[in-house]
């Protein structure tokens, strides 16, 4: 059980829209969003991939650059997706259309 904070989507800082730009791991469940829609699905890890199962999402209307972010997100949290850690601890998975999240783990 893991919770972290989005930091930036295709190397674009997340826009500040007032909610809170996360994605949390538990029990082989997903749970996220990019600052608009709530977010949820499945996946497993295989090493240093993750598989997603199909991903839902609530659908309400938010600020363009809150719709952009939400709408790469569902690219990278689609299929398989390769992790690894930067060197400052940052967990960046990368989706199969090589589109990357960057994430911060919250403690």
């Amino acid at each position: 059980d893991t919770n972290w904070k989005i930091l930036s989507i295709d190397d674009v800082p997340i826009a500040d829209g007032g909610k809170a730009a996360e994605l949390r791991f538990a029990g082989g469940k997903i749970s996220a969003s990019a600052g608009c829609n709530r977010l949820s699905g499945g996946y497993t890890a295989e090493g240093s991939s993750l598989i997603f199962g199909p991903v839902a999402g609530t659908r309400m209307m938010c600020p363009e650059p809150q719709m952009a972010q939400e709408t790469k997100l569902l690219t990278i949290l689609k299929g398989k997706a390769s992790t690894r850690y930067a060197v400052d601890g940052k967990l960046i998975v990368t989706g199969e259309n090589g589109s990357r999240v960057t994430l911060e783990q919250i403690f």
